[in-house]
């Protein structure tokens, strides 16, 4: 409480004080609300001083007493030097509603007091700003009050005062000659001639001074031009006019002066607009131009006098007429705005684009002319940088054009890209582009940049709905755009209006693919446009929201393609940029065949199968000209589509057992074509999909939802995933690239000799070149072998061959056994398991010591082996050691391994089969050699001669590359399934497009219920599986689609009628996989779509506005078709679950949006919150429990369902459950509050955590308890609570600041019971107190010599000089400073400003000190 008065007398002392008023007849004691009128005035809020000041004025109507009429005026005359400026201009619009309203005040005695009271000569210097401001508020009262032109000397000394109030410009800006202005333009000419006119002599005579003096001289005349004559003006200013020559220079400097003075405020002075109008009266607008704004203006550096040119561009377009348009908007200043344009491109830079497009906008929409509109749209398309219009091609200001003007533009448009002259348009480079380039810039290349432009306008003003334009204009812009984009002229003729006009330029084919894309996206447009036109047929179809067709019905689509066949028929005269093959010919003729046929059913009996139909074969034909072969599949493929729709049989309707003379309905066939369109990686194609499906939402079928869903679900086989084209076509391309596969293999085979030395070292080299770097290095360094022992046959070699001696052939074998020996270490050593690695060693010793050394004896190879044996072995621990790093490196930073080696150690490690046969075939071709030695054989080894050695090599090699072969098709294979899994993953986001598209039109439809499990499915696998981007990505859009678009949809299926059985069982069902999840934001997801099944069977019983809201106890239990007791006893179950269990998915939360939205399930589920509120298997359960049940309190409808008896009731039960828990054990709750840091949140989170929160909440409810029980004065006996909370705090330990402590002495204050106040002086005795023996303490210490600070205090002696000596009070001042220094500084400059071995030993001191603190505290712990 003593906080709360001490803030609210700081706000009453911080707010404004009230003046001291006299009060000599009692006034104000008679009459209180009569001051508030005042107060309220001076009010921030708009609304509140208008009620006020009228409340005000009729009171004194009423009152009719002359002392509060005087005490108002005088208190608002005192008001108008308000501090605040909201209360300036309450108190100034009161002011002059009061002389409005009693004429009985005089205007000049009002004056006469502001004057007195705001006296600028005799005011301070700190109140000279509101004095001025008094003044002026003052004469703003005066002429608001509409009396002003009956007194002429009054007006005369307000024009005076403004005059005098226009040295105080940093305050008041230009405020006084606005007002001045407001006065004359209220002036009649009498008044003005007779009285005004020699009071403004002096401002007038120096009106080319100063703008504000300037724009009082053009006021004046344009308001009274009889009296300002130009002999009047000759008198004036020595010129008979405004702009003249001689004037020149003094008006450039008034308008930058201007120009600067609205820097900060971006708009145009009036005295720039003003001068443009007398520029226009004078008939000198072409100098004023020239001189002021082109040689005066844009002289400046870029700044604010070229924002006054452009500004003044804008706003002078609706004052010229055609030929003084086409003269600005071609001059320097248009170049200057393209130059800005370009340079404020950069984000930190002022853009005056928005403004300039405001002004033409404007101008758009005033400007009834159709020649000036096609004028300012010609010159600002004409502004170009190197060809390229400055403009923006999607500018809105065409959505104001006339559609006269917009015909005659668009003509233009047609002829400048057929011949651009460049010439004529106002072309200019930047500074950076003329350094840049060396040479002009190529004609064709601007060329192509204009044209580009030109395409883009022409699709905006054909997307643009906002933009008026005729069915003919629309059908004459596709035409062109489509011709351009796909076909040349050879010969003109007039059936093709396109071709008349020639190509001065030929189009490039990056131009050509610009305007192909350019066509598709306009086409997107057109199937999206509303009907134009205003007649019948075209009202009657926008009524039933039918987009994409004419006002004849047919589609604009259709009308294209029509287009296209006429110029593909016209061979003689055009030519296709992409000329078709007869097989895409003759899909195109099948394709208009088909539209042709559906076309006639269409009007036999409209259907919206036959509209899908039509747009799928035309939307796929289209893209011919863009994918042609692509483009036919498809065309073909949607034929056998609807060849199937029209004549087979449905299979699904077969396995039913139903009639075989059914057929599967059209869309379950549209939706298979949409689906096998998807499949494939195409934007337009996404895009077409997503423009039919659309269509055909509202006839969707169960079956056709089915497919689509049976995509999104994993566990679905490939043929019930609806994606039938795409499969089968992946099947066969698998199946073609097998055979040719097993084709080369075979090829291969035949040309491979396997006995010919030849031939292996062929096979060798194909091994070698299909490895990478570690095979190419095998390569090298065997032919280094071969060529170093001069066994490698070359072309330079003669034909007969030098056989090798006895010494260069073992030579020779022993290179060659250890460079395969090293070779077959890297392929086969890695990752092996320790047992089988030590049995290859074992044999691949036994064959080095067979080959390498025949000659020599047992003993001597004995011990040499042993020697070897020794080094082999460390040096094989060095490379495993080595190999170990770098397979660690490969599994941490890279997917795939660095080389073949690793390749084939991953394939060795996921096959061990494989490994087994590769060892196998290994081991026979050493041995069908007898190159491996085996236990079997005797002492004297045979030697193998040369032709066994190269038979060796070649299988050898041949093994190893067959080896190679399985390695790399394992690669392959899995590059293979991870690109499917992406493109399945592709397709399913795309399918989730469809989904979200039938939940936003079609939400009310009852196959919605039918969409809720398969979802949470598709959610729940996301959830379990891999953690790819694209997987988390598609789990978020599914997820985004469930929650937003289906649990919290506005409108939802209504229809149940039959189905509410079924619905409770899915309700059931989804409850309980909510608690067998262990994910609890899965199990959220399952628990929102119970809610929502729950809401779907309840109905629109409590979906009303909120002024219409449910509010008696028999509209609140209404629950439509909801089966009360069995929803409830599968909600408290889940409940119970929840809060006795130790791990649950469910949290409180999902309980108490259940209570909140429907309270009738709250009210019987509420005693077994209340039961477990010490019932809970642990502290956070009971927690929530509490939680639950204080939400539930705090419902109104809850309370309304409840009769007085049940609430008592219940309040008691909730009473006597706390009082059983609330006995807390004090010693955890001395733990709890010990792990409180000073931030108020625990240290260690866990138990303590749980049991902290839950007596948090334990304390909040029984606040509300205790609150209702004595608001209501229901008879609840609480006095055992309040033994038992008084017992908590029997020791004192909730004294501290805290939510706990807080909570809980909110809970006591409603008991009586305050908190105990700490007394500040003990605090004082204490802190003196620990100062103190912190001081002993120190003295206590040892402190070596060198630390003193004796040493410091003593002056240096400089050599050869002496100490000077200060007085007493100078080095007093100086301690003084040194000490305000320290005190502003802060303890973190002190620091910063030490050096740092000073700052460390300071460290080291205040780390002792606390030591000796912590040991001493724990001393006297002891």
């Amino acid at each position: 409480m003593v906080a709360v008065m001490q803030t609210n007398m700081g706000e009453l002392e911080d707010s404004t004080v009230r003046p001291k008023v006299t009060d000599a007849k009692g006034i104000l004691k008679q009459n209180r609300q009569f001051l508030d009128y005042f107060w309220d005035i001076a009010k921030p809020e708009r609304e509140i001083r208008l009620k006020a000041i009228e409340d005000l004025i009729e009171h004194l109507k009423q009152s009719e007493k002359p002392d509060e009429l005087k005490y108002s005026l005088k208190r608002l005359v005192d008001g108008l030097s308000h501090t605040r400026e909201d209360a300036r201009s309450g108190y100034s619009v009161a002011l002059a509603q009061l002389l409005s309203v009693f004429e009985e005040i005089s205007l000049k005695s009002t004056l006469d007091s502001v004057k007195e009271k705001h006296n600028l000569q005799t005011a301070k210097k700190k109140f000279i700003r509101n004095a001025a401001f008094g003044n002026f508020f003052a004469v703003l009262a005066l002429s608001q009050s509409t009396r002003l032109h009956k007194e002429p000397q009054v007006m005369l000394e307000c024009v005076q005062l403004l005059q005098s109030l226009s040295r105080y410009r940093e305050h008041l800006r230009d405020l006084p000659r606005k007002t001045m202005v407001d006065i004359l333009s209220e002036t009649s000419k009498e008044v003005f001639e007779e009285v005004l006119l020699s009071a403004l002599q002096s401002d007038l005579t120096s009106a080319l001074n100063t703008p504000e003096q300037l724009e009082l001289l053009l006021v004046t005349m344009q308001k009274f031009p009889s009296a300002l004559k130009p002999k009047k003006l000759k008198k004036l200013l020595g010129t008979t006019a405004v702009i003249t020559k001689e004037n020149m220079p003094k008006l450039v400097e008034v308008l930058k002066t201007a120009a600067r003075s609205v820097k900060k405020d971006n708009i145009l002075p009036p005295v720039a607009f003003d001068l443009l109008q007398a520029s226009l009266r004078e008939d000198n607008f072409e100098m004023f131009w020239n001189e002021a704004i082109i040689k005066g203006m844009l002289s400046e550096m870029p700044g604010p006098t070229h924002y006054l040119g452009f500004r003044l561009l804008g706003a002078s377009l609706p004052l010229l007429s055609v030929p003084e348009l086409e003269f600005v908007l071609s001059g320097d200043v248009m170049r200057y705005y393209g130059q800005h344009m370009l340079s404020a491109q950069l984000a930190y830079r002022f853009k005056f684009a928005p403004e300039m497009e405001k002004y033409v906008s404007e101008f758009m929409q005033g400007c009834p002319d159709a020649d000036k509109q096609l004028v300012v749209a010609l010159c600002f398309t004409q502004l170009t940088n190197q060809g390229y219009p400055v403009v923006p091609s999607s500018w809105k200001v065409l959505e104001h054009m006339d559609l006269c003007a917009l015909q005659q533009y668009v003509e233009w448009l047609m002829k400048a890209f057929c011949k651009p002259q460049l010439e004529k348009c106002l072309d200019f480079s930047t500074r950076r582009q003329k350094g840049n380039q060396e040479s002009e810039v190529e004609s064709d290349s601007c060329v192509a940049r204009f044209r580009k432009w030109i395409v883009q306008r022409l699709s905006f003003i054909v997307e643009n709905h906002q933009i008026k334009k005729e069915e003919g204009l629309v059908m004459k812009m596709a035409r062109f755009i489509f011709f351009h984009a796909f076909f040349d002229v050879k010969k003109p003729t007039p059936e093709i209006p396109e071709t008349v006009q020639a190509l001065s330029v030929p189009i490039d084919q990056q131009t050509r693919a610009t305007i192909s894309s350019a066509f598709y996206g306009l086409l997107q447009g057109l199937n999206s446009m509303a009907v134009l036109g205003d007649s019948p047929e075209a009202e009657r179809l926008n009524s039933r929201r039918i987009l994409g067709v004419k006002a004849d019905g047919s589609m604009w689509i259709y009308c294209v393609v029509q287009y296209a066949t006429t110029l593909l028929n016209q061979s003689k005269h055009v030519q296709s940029v992409q000329t078709l093959s007869p097989e895409q010919r003759q899909g195109w003729d099948s394709m208009l065949e088909s539209v042709e046929a559906l076309r006639k059913k269409a009007k036999k009996s409209s259907s919206p199968e036959h509209t899908a139909f039509q747009h799928l074969f035309l939307l796929v034909g289209i893209q011919m000209f863009k994918a042609p072969d692509e483009s036919l599949e498809l065309l073909n493929d949607l034929r056998t589509c609807v060849e199937k729709a029209q004549a087979k049989k449905s299979k699904k309707k077969k396995a039913n057992g139903e009639s075989c003379n059914e057929e599967p309905h059209w869309v379950e066939v549209v939706v298979e074509i949409l689906l096998s369109l998807l499949s494939q990686p195409s934007r337009l194609i996404r895009s077409v999909c997503k423009a039919v499906f659309s269509r055909i939402c509202p006839h969707l079928t169960q079956e056709a939802l089915s497919s689509i869903l049976n995509v999104l679900d994993p566990n679905k086989d490939e043929d019930e995933s609806g994606v039938m084209v795409t499969d089968e076509k992946e099947k066969e391309k698998k199946r073609k690239r097998n055979e040719e596969d097993k084709q080369d293999d075979e090829e291969e085979e035949d040309e491979e000799g396997s006995d010919s030395s030849s031939s292996d070292d062929g096979d060798e080299d194909e091994a070698m070149e299909e490895g990478k770097e570690v095979d190419q290095k095998f390569r090298l360094d065997l032919m280094k072998v071969l060529q170093g022992q001069n066994a490698l046959a070359t072309e330079d070699d003669g034909s007969d061959e030098e056989e090798l001696d006895d010494a260069g052939m073992m030579k020779l074998d022993g290179s060659l056994a250890a460079l395969f020996l090293e070779q077959k270490k890297k392929i086969q050593a890695k990752k092996d398991e320790k047992d089988r690695l030590r049995k290859e060693k074992v044999l691949v010793r036994d064959f080095r010591i067979k080959v390498l050394d025949p000659n020599k004896d047992e003993d001597e190879s004995g011990v040499m082996v042993t020697d070897e044996k020794e080094k082999e072995k460390k040096r094989k621990r060095n490379e495993e050691d080595k190999q170990d790093d770098e397979e660690e490196e490969d599994e941490e930073g890279s997917d795939s391994s660095s080389s073949d080696d690793g390749d084939e150690d991953e394939a060795m490690e996921e096959g061990k089969e494989v490994d087994q046969k590769f060892r196998l075939d290994l081991m026979k071709v050493l041995q069908g050699q007898n190159a491996l030695a085996t236990e079997d054989d005797g002492s004297d080894e045979e030697e193998l001669d040369d032709a066994g050695m190269m038979k060796l090599d070649g299988s050898l090699a041949a093994l190893f590359l067959e080896q190679k072969k399985k390695i790399q098709a394992k690669k392959d294979e899995k590059d293979r399934l991870r690109k499917e899994k992406v493109l399945v993953r592709d397709f399913r986001i795309k399918v989730l497009d469809m989904v979200e598209m039938f939940l936003s039109k079609q939400g009310s439809s009852a196959l919605v219920l039918g969409m809720v499990e398969p979802l949470l499915s598709v959610i729940e696998n996301g959830m379990s599986s891999e953690t790819s981007q694209q997987e988390q990505d598609f789990l978020r859009r599914a997820a985004d689609i469930f929650r937003n678009r289906l649990c919290r949809a506005k409108y939802y299926c209504r229809e149940t009628d039959g189905r509410e059985a079924e619905l409770h069982e899915m309700l059931e069902r989804l409850i309980g996989r909510a608690q067998k999840l262990t994910d609890s934001s899965v199990s959220l997801y399952y628990f929102s779509a119970a809610l929502y099944v729950l809401k779907v069977l309840r109905g629109v019983v409590s979906e009303q506005d909120s002024a219409n809201a449910p509010s008696t106890p028999a509209e609140l239990r209404l629950m439509g078709k909801v089966d009360v007791e069995r929803v409830t006893t599968c909600f408290r179950n889940a409940l119970t679950s929840f809060l006795t269990k130790r791990k649950s998915p469910l949290t409180g939360a999902m309980f108490i949006d259940l209570f909140s939205r429907f309270p009738v399930l709250c009210v019987n589920m509420l005693d077994t919150a209340v039961e477990n509120i010490t019932a809970g298997v642990r502290e956070h359960q009971q927690g929530q429990a509490c939680l639950m049940v204080l939400r539930a309190l705090q419902s109104k409808d809850v309370k309304n369902l409840m009769s007085d008896a049940q609430g008592t009731e219940l309040h008691q039960k909730v009473v006597d459950q706390l009082t059983k828990k609330m006995p807390v054990n004090l010693e955890l709750l001395q733990k709890v509050l010990k792990s409180i840091n000073a931030e108020g949140s625990l240290q260690k989170p866990g138990q303590l955590e749980d049991t902290y929160w839950s007596i948090v909440k334990a304390l909040e409810l029984c606040q509300h308890l205790v609150r209702s029980v004595h608001n209501q004065k229901m008879p609840v006996n609480l006095e055992l609570l309040q033994k038992v909370l008084k017992s908590i705090n029997a020791e004192g330990s909730l004294q501290k600041p805290g939510q706990l402590e807080d909570t809980y002495w909110s809970v006591m204050k409603l008991f009586y019971i305050l908190k105990p106040k700490m007394e500040k002086v003990k605090k004082v005795v204490e802190a003196e107190q620990t100062e103190e023996t912190t001081k002993k303490k120190k003295k206590k210490g040892f402190l070596p010599e060198t630390k003193k600070r004796k040493n410091r205090k003593k002056p240096t002696v400089l050599e050869g000089k002496e100490t000077p000596e200060t007085p007493e009070g100078a080095s007093g001042e100086k301690k003084k400073k040194n000490k305000k220094r320290k005190q502003q500084g802060g303890e973190g400059e002190e620091t910063q400003n030490q050096p740092a071995t000073k700052k460390a030993k300071t460290q080291q001191q205040q780390n002792k000190k606390k030591k000796k603190k912590g040991g001493q505290q724990e001393a006297d712990g002891k």
